[in-house]
């Protein structure tokens, strides 16, 4: 079956196309890269016309990064994802959408809790088939580092802790996280493709917490680096205290087969030494470049 998806260039969309494959699909992508916007309604409709089911990744993403730029992001995550839900309606076409916990009030979190609640009352009108996936804290080799992209917990502690830099911890780092490999995560998107879409909510988290502050000193254990933590102000638009939003617990895991995410070590030291500088020539300020954001 062709499988549409959006933001199918960046780090989940390409991790999702290479599993889609070995489950025998084909992945087709739709995002900026490849020629497509979400925002582009007769393009979408096009691409939605000739595919059995839709994968919905793409999104502006951030948290104090958008704080000055929210009309931007509610084109894109809300207006946008209305386009993928009206592409879907117009076409009969099934759709899996990733969504996030409903942790930070921020202007991302709002953006996709909005486009989640349309894609429900379209299904509740019995005019749309969906399911959504809900992402924790994605981590594994090729997450973007520098430039213009948010900063993600282990790309930006593994690039500090190979530096030889202090990692920096904005607040007191006593902060929940839930680290899911980003094949895990792509691995849950594709189960749930395949399940009745009947707006059912599937967990892409371990269930296992961590703080920021042990994350942290798990990398500078891992890279050697003895410079320690630097604390840093809380961000704009980050929350100062843990929820149990933080934390999957395991909604839609029945539906899977037995099989769950978990947090595996080896995968995460694997992801912390992907980081590795490459040569003699690096120096502080390198990127990783082996994937994009997704």
């Amino acid at each position: 079956m062709k499988v549409l998806i959006t933001g199918g260039s960046g780090w989940i969309g390409s991790a999702t196309g290479n599993l889609l494959e070995l489950y025998g699909h084909e992945p087709v992508v739709f995002d900026r890269r490849s020629g497509g916007d979400v925002r582009k309604v007769n393009d979408l409709d096009a691409a939605v016309g000739q595919v059995g089911h839709v994968i919905h990744l793409a999104g502006l993403l951030g948290t104090h990064e958008l704080l000055n730029t929210p009309l931007i992001a509610v084109d894109v995550n809300v207006v946008g994802g209305m386009n993928v839900i009206n592409a879907c309606r117009n076409h009969h076409v099934p759709l899996t959408e990733i969504t996030m916990p409903r942790v930070n009030p921020s202007i991302y979190a709002a953006t996709k809790a909005c486009a989640m609640d349309l894609a429900l009352a379209f299904l509740d009108a019995g005019e749309l088939s969906v399911n959504f996936v809900r992402a924790y804290n994605a981590y594994g080799p090729g997450q973007a580092y520098g430039g213009d992209h948010p900063q993600k917990i282990l790309p930006t502690f593994a690039s500090h802790g190979w530096a030889g830099k202090a990692l920096p911890v904005w607040g007191e780092g006593d902060l929940w996280v839930d680290l899911v490999h980003v094949d895990d995560v792509a691995r849950v998107l594709v189960e749930a493709m395949q399940q009745d879409g009947d707006g059912q909510v599937y967990d892409a988290g371990s269930g296992y917490p961590q703080t920021v502050l042990e994350v942290a000193r798990k990398v500078n254990i891992l890279t050697g680096n003895e410079a320690g933590i630097d604390y840093l102000p809380p961000r704009k638009g980050e929350r100062k205290t843990s929820t149990d939003a933080d934390v999957a617990r395991g909604e839609g895991w029945d539906r899977l087969g037995g099989w769950r995410p978990v947090f595996d070590p080896e995968l995460f030291r694997q992801a912390v030494e992907s980081y590795r500088p490459r040569d003699d020539s690096w120096r502080p300020g390198w990127a990783a470049t082996t994937g994009s954001a997704s």
